[in-house]
């Protein structure tokens, strides 16, 4: 969605052999080939889920490796994700045994090492795409770069219900990412490529402080000490150095220590599709679904939630306020540092709004079960209306936002037609606050389906429509 900030390129995805697919490929090579690329990064597969076609699918990187070193000077990269082979759904033969030419000529080819969200990969507890950590990324980087050039590639944003589209602006970005880039350089591998998903919403300095990390600073002949807010404090004035600090301390307690991240998170397709072998965990979810909170939960079991996370995520949220509260107003004489300040203010601000919100349609839902479960009369609707008053409030916030964001409002924030599987920009679900609403929506009218205000065409994204 945001402009691409690396020299290459995605083109179409081989997936079967013979000789049309191979002259089809020879042609796009040679039409990218205009361009002498520094790289390409091609992916093999439909779907992070999706494997199978082993052998065909390598005797058709084989013919790329090939093509490319006798033709150009682009190098093959391939990304690994972070799903492990033995989740990937799978069709035809698996089994495959690359000869010796066949190994000698796939070194030729670079990977990448790839994780998602703000987690490291040296973290035990990083709940994605089924894993309960990626600590295995880890192993295949350094195993990896024993034998081929290896990159890590990590993302400083994730976008889809987890971040930017909700929005929230999640600091632990920053730690994860200064973590993996030190232990890159303890293991003595330089190749680094950022995913970059969003620059609004405070994105953008995710990714500036990856770039400036990325090298070895010294000041008076002693290397410089690195820390995940020493950017951010450079473009801020001083006043303001306490409030990240704060905040990332909050976030990183709350929201990843404390596992809050699954609350904030809005459900995906395929959460709602009710499908259980489509049912992956791509992102920290409940371990009980809101239809089942409202529905059939156990007294015990809306006991623990209101104990263990209700608590939290509200004192998250009033804590996050507070620190903001207590922020000093600032002379608006530098204009720039005085926009990056109310942007990033702005980012903190709804994402504590988020908390106060979730928790808000949770204590409706839980509630409301209760009653069902006491035999009681439902007087729950004063804590919806807790949530829309917050709702309205980060609403506010987004109105006065898209006045200043870097790219035209109708191309990353609207509906409109484009060649993606989303025919909306993707800030268009921040716009109206669209999953805040929905999630308000679903508790008044107990409708969990991934049909109910979807903005997703299931179809288009698995490709069945244009």
């Amino acid at each position: 969605p945001a402009p691409s900030k690396c020299s290459c390129r995605r083109f179409s995805r081989p997936t079967s052999g013979g000789i049309a697919k191979k002259k089809q490929i020879e042609k796009n090579l040679a039409w990218l080939n205009q361009a002498n690329w520094d790289f390409m990064n091609m992916e093999f597969s439909t779907a992070e889920f999706i494997g199978g076609n082993k052998s065909k699918k390598e005797k058709l990187r084989q013919f790329i490796i090939k093509w490319l070193k006798e033709n150009s000077n682009t190098k093959l990269m391939g990304r690994q994700h972070v799903v492990r082979h033995e989740k990937e759904i799978s069709s035809g033969k698996q089994s495959f045994q690359p000869d010796s030419a066949a190994l000698a000529l796939d070194k030729e080819r670079g990977v990448l090492s790839h994780t998602v969200m703000f987690y490291d990969m040296t973290e035990a507890h990083a709940p994605v795409y089924e894993n309960e950590n990626q600590q295995h990324m880890f192993q295949f980087l350094l195993r990896e770069h024993q034998k081929r050039e290896t990159w890590y590639y990590p993302e400083s944003a994730y976008w889809i219900t987890f971040d930017v589209s909700v929005p929230m602006l999640l600091l632990p970005y920053l730690k994860a990412r200064l973590a993996d880039i030190d232990t890159c350089a303890a293991y003595n591998i330089p190749g680094h490529i950022t995913f970059s998903s969003g620059w609004e919403w405070g994105y953008w300095l995710i990714d500036w402080s990856i770039a400036r990390w990325s090298w070895q600073h010294t000041e008076n002949n002693e290397v410089q000490m690195r820390t995940p807010t020493m950017y951010a404090n450079e473009l801020l004035q001083e006043e303001l150095h306490n409030l990240f600090e704060q905040q990332l301390h909050l976030q990183q307690s709350y929201l990843k220590d404390s596992s809050l991240m699954q609350w904030m998170t809005a459900m995906t397709v395929t959460d709602e599709l009710g499908i259980k072998a489509l049912a992956n965990e791509y992102h920290p979810r409940p371990k009980t679904s809101y239809r089942y909170i409202h529905n059939k939960a156990t007294q015990a079991e809306l006991d623990e939630i209101k104990s263990k996370f209700l608590p939290k995520l509200e004192d998250f949220g009033k804590k996050s306020i507070e620190v903001i509260f207590s922020v000093p107003m600032i002379d608006g004489k530098d204009e720039i540092k005085n926009k990056i300040r109310v942007e990033l203010v702005n980012g903190i601000s709804i994402t504590a709004l988020r908390a106060l919100h979730r928790a808000a349609t949770l204590r409706y839902l839980i509630s409301y079960r209760e009653a069902k479960l006491q035999h009681k009369k439902f007087e729950g609707d004063s804590l919806l209306e807790k949530a829309r008053l917050a709702r309205e409030m980060a609403q506010s916030i987004v109105s006065n936002r898209e006045k200043f964001y870097r790219y035209p409002v109708d191309l990353i924030a609207r509906k409109r037609w484009d060649h993606t599987a989303y025919h909306f920009g993707y800030l268009y679900p921040v716009s109206n606050l669209h999953f805040w609403n929905r999630e308000e929506q679903q508790a008044i009218r107990n409708k969990y389906k991934y049909s109910f205000m979807n903005i997703w065409s299931v179809a288009r994204i698995i490709g069945l429509i244009k």
